[in-house]
């Protein structure tokens, strides 16, 4: 049988628990996770759901943190099959940035991202940077 997971990306979310229970509620007649991404500095208390802590902030590290950054992820899902592929769109402004060096950093947190890792060898994922 097919699972499905639910990934939320957090930052600070108060209500991330109200959440998590009200997924579980409307999947419960189906197969299914729950995995919150939080990059908050204290670590949530999280009920029902498995917690991955996001800790990479690379672009704020390397001196250079974006004035923003947009990003669209599109699973293709083949009903038999389940997910075939995952698909990142970025765009954002880093001023000091070349656009070779944010494609550079884009494919290195495509790379080192805790979702991407967690799909590594199951699903092929791409990078579309504009």
């Amino acid at each position: 049988m097919m699972k499905i997971s639910v990934l939320i990306p957090i930052k600070d979310e108060p209500y991330i628990n109200y959440l998590v229970e009200d997924i579980h509620k409307a999947l419960k007649k189906i197969k299914h996770e729950v995995i919150v991404i939080d990059k908050s500095d204290i670590q949530p208390k999280i009920k029902n759901a498995k917690l991955v802590l996001q800790k990479s902030n690379g672009l704020g590290k390397a001196g250079t943190p974006p004035d923003y950054l947009d990003v669209t992820a599109t699973a293709t899902f083949v009903p038999g099959q389940g997910i075939t592929g995952m698909h990142l769109v970025l765009s954002g402004a880093v001023p000091g940035l070349t656009d070779d060096e944010f494609r550079a950093a884009a494919e290195n947190a495509k790379q080192n991202c805790p979702v991407s890792q967690a799909l590594a060898g199951n699903v092929p994922i791409t990078l579309e940077v504009r």
